[in-house]
């Protein structure tokens, strides 16, 4: 069942969503007790497989009892503060690297990727970023399951990169009392640059680009190494196509940005923003759905619009979709799912419908050119 199959997908991707690099794997063969690092991030179930449905391992019979066409998922999730170090942690590359997973998805500290610099407004400014100790870290795992792989005689494992949002708190100040920046991942804090883009005409579509570019070379150069398989899930990019689509805001901190019809997809309570990352900082449940989203078809390669339990409000399922369960209405869980479906067929961030029109009026005119001049 569709709807079963996105909520298993939808907490293993809202799982993801956090300021802090993690390496997870998932294991669609081997029957493989799940397992994770105790953190204030991280809630993993197990799930077992039937044909096309995903169901949570407690309803059903113990494995040993199950038939043979049902295989158990392992989750496992290992902690650190970035792949580099998750690399270099004797406790958690044993887990990650293991034989076992078919598939590992990697995910980056938030600004780990980031250029070490960027130009705003004619000055250089130094950010977070560290993108050669990001490279190092990807090919490092790859490397590693490689060589547990070819030990045990089977395939290389998949391996998907999970490309984080842009954060509003990187982007912009805010002089908004209903929406303060403040903790130890806010402004420019004990030598750290945590609005490095504050000022830049655009930031948080520039932010997102550079995210975009640190994914895509890190994969890129994993992929040269000849062993696993290595995607990006393009979520920051399904951010930027939402805020194109005016489906979702883009500057929270703005007096009534958030009482209008767009959601936010950070988080942008006050009261949950203590002592470590401002709001504008994590995503929302829309934000976090929607990376799930982008997730699952990335890893599945089924597209997000299938999902229809998940709108379908008439739909016996539906009370127990994850957009049900999370608060979302079924039109807003279309508009992302659809949102998810464009960003990851694009490659990219759908343009804005003006910046489209224009786009293809130039190639218009240009294929217009051309057969002038061949005539």
């Amino acid at each position: 069942m569709r709807t079963e199959r996105a909520r298993a997908l939808n907490a293993f991707g809202a799982a993801l969503v956090c300021a802090f690099g993690i390496a997870c794997a998932s294991d669609v063969r081997a029957q493989q007790q799940s397992g994770s690092t105790p953190s204030s991030y991280t809630d993993f179930s197990r799930y077992i497989l039937s044909g096309n449905q995903v169901v949570p391992q407690q309803s059903v019979a113990p494995v040993a009892n199950l038939s043979s066409t049902v295989t158990q998922i392992g989750q496992a999730n290992t902690a650190s503060a970035t792949l580099n170090g998750t690399w270099k942690n004797s406790t958690n590359l044993p887990v990650i690297s293991a034989s076992k997973w078919d598939r590992v998805v990697l995910q980056e500290q938030s600004f780990s990727p980031l250029p070490t610099t960027i130009t705003v407004n004619g000055a250089t400014i130094t950010t977070r970023g560290n993108p050669a100790n990001f490279n190092t870290g990807v090919q490092a795992i790859v490397n590693a399951l490689h060589t547990n792989d070819a030990a045990a005689s089977k395939p290389d494992a998949k391996v998907t990169l999970y490309e984080t949002q842009p954060l509003a708190s990187y982007s912009y100040l805010s002089f908004n009392p209903a929406a303060p920046i403040f903790g130890s991942s806010a402004g420019i804090t004990g030598g750290n640059n945590n609005q490095p883009y504050v000022g830049d005409p655009d930031p948080v579509r520039r932010m997102a680009g550079d995210l975009h570019n640190a994914y895509n070379t890190a994969a890129a150069n994993a992929n040269a190494l000849g062993h696993s398989s290595v995607n990006v899930a393009l979520a920051g990019d399904a951010w930027i196509t939402a805020m194109n689509a005016s489906i979702a805001v883009m500057n929270p901190y703005l007096l009534g940005a958030l009482s209008g019809p767009q959601i936010d997809l950070w988080d942008s309570n006050a009261l949950d923003a203590c002592c470590t990352t401002p709001i504008g900082y994590h995503p929302s449940l829309y934000g976090a759905y929607l990376n799930a989203l982008v997730l699952f078809e990335s890893i599945t390669g089924v597209d997000a619009r299938t999902l229809g339990d998940e709108t379908n409000s008439n739909n016996p399922l539906y009370l127990t979709s994850a957009a049900y369960s999370l608060g979302i209405s079924p039109t807003i869980a279309a508009e992302l799912e659809n949102i998810a479906a464009q960003t990851v067929t694009a490659g990219g961030p759908v343009p804005e419908p003006a910046t489209l029109v224009l786009l293809l009026t130039g190639l218009g005119m240009l294929g217009f050119i051309a057969r002038r001049r061949a005539a």
